[in-house]
């Protein structure tokens, strides 16, 4: 869980302008999650237990609010600036269609009440023919921003790749790769898992199905940790303008495991997931055009 300090550091350090998509903490998502990564005063109300790893229902209920407030009071600082974007609610491939987890996303949603919030599946059955339209309708209807998202196809954990905009405040797409021999496979890290190069031709099957995302207000565009894509030398700068590292880098770090990306020259694109998602913004007008 992000601390309010650190989210007062964000601000500090960040140009203005620059935007953070948060990933909600994955206790929320129904992630498996060691009781290790939770604050020591909430793991004293769990009691004794052996497990390696408990799920939001093993935690009573005053420890979940108390979580909850303080996952709120932590983006605070970002919500004041104007650098908050969405939370990103990533929900696990079990995560699968029914009842009472649409009710639990809304129950996320009453819970972070005010918070711009974005919706990622995991499960095919979410956004399957037999659920699709159910689903963006809930999305709509719920203010929830959809996630596009790109990934290897074939699996129960692939979902296919819907272009739609639920909300007209903000779309985002995240971009996973393509590889295939590595989406499933046990034991590998998320680096090798995500690691993935867009090729240009790739890209250009974005331009079509993205033009309606191209009517919301801010586009949000996400290589996810270790997916990388060489691009044309003209595409505009993916994460603002001025940086002190790279022309045409919006991102004030040196370290190369941050986004960071320079489109006057041909380069790499690299981003490291670190709770905070440092994420790709531009018009989707611009990304058209170019590819």
């Amino acid at each position: 869980m992000p601390s309010e300090h650190n989210s007062r550091l964000w601000v500090e350090r960040t140009p203005e302008g620059f935007v953070f998509d948060v990933k909600a903490l994955r206790l929320f998502t129904s992630h498996q999650t060691p009781p290790a990564a939770l604050p020591g005063d909430i793991r004293k109300t769990l009691g004794s237990s052996d497990n390696r790893n408990i799920y939001y229902r093993d935690v009573p209920e005053d420890a979940r609010e108390e979580l909850w407030r303080r996952f709120r009071l932590s983006l605070d600082p970002l919500r004041q600036a104007g650098k908050l974007g969405v939370v990103v609610f990533q929900f696990p491939p079990w995560f699968v269609f029914r009842r009472t987890n649409l009710g639990h996303i809304l129950e996320c949603a009453e819970k972070l009440n005010g918070f711009p919030i974005a919706v990622e599946f995991r499960n095919k059955t979410w956004l399957g023919e037999r659920h699709r339209d159910e689903v963006l309708a809930f999305e709509r209807e719920n203010a929830l921003a959809h996630v596009v998202v790109d990934e290897p196809q074939g699996f129960a954990s692939s979902i296919p790749a819907v272009w739609d905009a639920t909300i007209r405040e903000v779309a985002i797409v995240r971009l996973h790769g393509r590889n295939r021999e590595a989406w499933v496979k046990k034991g590998l890290t998320a680096a090798e898992r995500f690691n993935y190069l867009y090729g240009e031709a790739e890209l250009r099957e974005f331009v079509t199905p993205s033009r309606p995302l191209a009517l919301v207000r801010r586009a949000s565009m996400c290589f996810s940790i270790t997916a990388i894509a060489t691009m044309s030398s003209g595409m505009p700068p993916i994460c603002g303008a001025g940086s002190t590292n790279e022309p045409g880098c919006g991102m004030n770090s040196g370290k190369s495991d941050n986004l960071r990306v320079c489109m006057r020259e041909k380069k790499k694109i690299n981003a490291r997931a670190i709770g905070a998602i440092y994420t790709a913004r531009y018009s989707l007008d611009s990304w058209i055009q170019i590819i």
